[in-house]
């Protein structure tokens, strides 16, 4: 791993060689693709004009052999002096860290000749949007491989958020994000930056999705497809915002997701996301679900209406929203509502705010 920086060409000239399932163990693979990860953060300009082929063909190789042999997930384990080895799971994430740090811009360039590579990138994050992880099984606390527990409360399933990004699918989510940014830079109409076969990789593990935390991140991410496609985005809405009884709690994490993000006007005041806020006020958390939230329903809900209030003039006192949150809204919503406009506006020593009072008062 300490040796790839020096000789980056001929270990990926060779990467090949760095699996074996036969011989060599899931960390040897694993190391490597970390060294080569580390290496191609550290020396940007030196990588750009390397030949990416064999590490792709690596990619492939690893993918198809998981999936036609099974590879055994061991789930980590411990040598005798507590070093820990990587399992295949953490070998596929480690893939996806490469490939994210292959499609990210550095001074306004990637590493990767977008051009030359898209389709092989394009193929490994179809992959991997495809494996096992998460699971269902993930997300129930009898069986959920991350919990979390305070002193005298029972033990909680980690936050959505938290299950996605330490997740192979979750992961390769956040790469997608970053190839569908690159390959819009090459489409030519401006009223739609987004590619027909990404438009269908998106809809296929929506389709198929049936975790929280995979949805949390289609509900976070709305705005990266939204100004892409305004009507293809919103005509997945009873996808990313499933209204069936057994998908409650999919629905739940998509909008936790969503107003955990920051606030866009045009979202905002969109019919259809309007309907959703009015939805919102009658969410309830599922405390049979045991998870913790990485933002809570009422707080994110409360925030976003609270920001609404503070920057947009149209939402006020007349607004029909506005009306059935004063009317209808909790009492720990309406409060968090207030909440923050003490702390955002009362208390706030800020120059924007200041200019705001004086014209806003």
């Amino acid at each position: 791993k300490e040796n790839i920086q020096h000789r980056l060409p001929e270990y990926i000239e060779n990467a090949q060689l760095f699996f074996d399932q036969e011989k060599l163990n899931a960390h040897y693979t694993y190391s490597f693709l970390n060294g080569v990860k580390d290496s191609v953060k550290a020396n940007l300009d030196s990588t750009a004009g390397l030949d990416l082929n064999p590490l792709f063909k690596l990619f492939d190789n690893i993918i198809v052999t998981y999936n036609k042999e099974k590879l055994t997930d061991s789930k980590g384990e411990f040598t005798p002096n507590r070093t820990w080895l990587a399992d295949w799971r953490s070998v596929h994430s480690a893939i996806v860290d490469v490939v994210k740090e292959l499609l990210t811009d550095v001074d306004s360039k990637t590493v990767i000749a977008f051009d030359k590579y898209r389709d092989k990138v394009f193929k490994t994050l179809a992959s991997l949007l495809a494996y096992p992880d998460p699971i269902f099984a993930d997300e129930q606390i009898e069986s959920a491989k991350m919990t979390t527990k305070s002193p005298g409360e029972d033990a909680y399933v980690s936050d959505p958020f938290t299950i996605a990004i330490n997740s192979v699918r979750g992961r390769a989510f956040e790469a997608f994000i970053l190839f569908v940014y690159q390959d819009g830079k090459k489409l030519k109409d401006d009223k739609n930056k987004i590619s027909d076969g990404c438009k269908e990789l998106y809809e296929s593990v929506l389709k198929n999705e049936t975790t929280r935390g995979i949805m949390f991140l289609y509900g976070h991410n709305i705005p990266s497809f939204f100004y892409r496609d305004k009507s293809w985005l919103k005509g997945l809405l009873s996808q990313i915002f499933p209204t069936q009884k057994d998908k409650a709690s999919l629905y739940s994490a998509s909008w936790e997701g969503y107003i955990s993000n920051n606030l866009y006007q045009e979202i905002f005041f969109d019919d259809d996301f309007q309907k959703l806020y009015e939805r919102g006020l009658e969410i309830e958390d599922d405390e049979s679900l045991k998870q913790k939230h990485f933002v809570g329903l009422d707080e994110g809900l409360a925030t976003h209406l609270a920001l609404a209030f503070i920057h947009y003039n149209e939402f006020n006192f007349e607004s029909s929203l506005f009306k059935k949150f004063l009317g209808e809204g909790s009492d720990k919503q309406l409060s968090k509502f207030v909440s923050f406009i003490g702390r955002s506006v009362i208390n706030a020593d800020n120059e924007q705010i200041d200019e705001l009072l004086k014209t806003s008062p």
